[in-house]
Order: C-alpha cells, then sequence, then structure tokens
C-alpha cells in the first residue's frame, strides 16, 4: 500500500479564501482534515475539492451538528482529530496526551491554540497546524501536511502562507 498526503487546517474562522489558499499550496493531497472553528467551511469547501474532508466541531461551533472527535486510521496509523479546547490545550498538552494514550493514538491533529506545533511525547506525534484566520505567530496563517507511508511512519511539514 502507498502512503497518503494529508492537507490539514484549523480555527478557519469563515475565512474561506485564506483556507482556500492554503490548499492550493498543498498541491495533490489524499484527504483534507479540518480541526475545527468553523466546521462549516469545511462543508463548504468539501464542494470545491474532490478529495474526503474529515472534519470536528471547534468551541465555535455550539449547537450544530457533528462531532467533536473523530479516529481515522491510514496506513495502520491511528488518527485522533479533535479541535483540543475540551482538553484544555492552552493550559498545556497534559490532558491531550493522556487521552491519546488512552485512544491509542499515533498521531493527533488539534487547534484551537492558533499556533503552530509539533512534538513528539511517550511516542506519540502531537500536530497542531495553526489558525488559518487569526494566527497568534507573526509568520502569518499556516497549515500543515503529514505525509504516512506504508509503514506507518510520519513525516510533518508546517508552513506559512505569508512566508
Amino acid at each position: 500500500m502507498s502512503g497518503f498526503k494529508i492537507g490539514i487546517i484549523s480555527d478557519t474562522h469563515r475565512d474561506f479564501q485564506t483556507a482556500y489558499r492554503a490548499i492550493e499550496k498543498m498541491g495533490k493531497i489524499d484527504y483534507l482534515f479540518h480541526a475545527g472553528d468553523y466546521v462549516g467551511d469545511a462543508e463548504d469547501l468539501a464542494y470545491c475539492l474532490d478529495i474526503p474532508i474529515i472534519a470536528v466541531l471547534g468551541n465555535g461551533d455550539y449547537g450544530r451538528p457533528g462531532h467533536y472527535e473523530q479516529f481515522i486510521t491510514l496506513n495502520g496509523c491511528r488518527i485522533w482529530l479533535t479541535h483540543g479546547h475540551l482538553y484544555g490545550v492552552k493550559a498545556g498538552l497534559n490532558r491531550l496526551v493522556q487521552q491519546a494514550k488512552k485512544n491509542e493514538a499515533d498521531l493527533v491533529i488539534y487547534g484551537h491554540t492558533h499556533l503552530a506545533d509539533v512534538q513528539k511525547i511517550d511516542g506519540i506525534t502531537f500536530l497542531n497546524p495553526g489558525s488559518i484566520r487569526y494566527p497568534l505567530s507573526s509568520k502569518g496563517p499556516s497549515f500543515a501536511i503529514a505525509d504516512i507511508d506504508a509503514g506507518k511512519k510520519i513525516n510533518i511539514h508546517t508552513f506559512y502562507l505569508n512566508s
């Protein structure tokens, strides 16, 4: 089985134009993951793209139907997609790490902090692609790409639209 290239965005906050620019810069991807705030943006992007889009609700999506968490397995890699607000990620990753262990995740994709970040903790990769709409980095809006090969190896690349 070949690898998968996953485009990852978060915290689009109705900035469809910037989200679409990020997706164009990703090139050919097999999936698009949207880590919340606002799930409606992912639904709108689905009309423009011919790839599967997997999205979760964020703290800005209260009252909308949908899921706050999704689990996907690609090439044997168990991916947990969540916005992160339910795990207090702005105060640190401790609760997210504990839940990731319980969920036996290999890769955790989250948003909410509006800062791009990649860490490996206890053998689990944690990825925040940053924010499309309200980035807290001086580098501007960001997104990520995760390559998952047939051997479950995960390669992460973070990109900034203003760089």
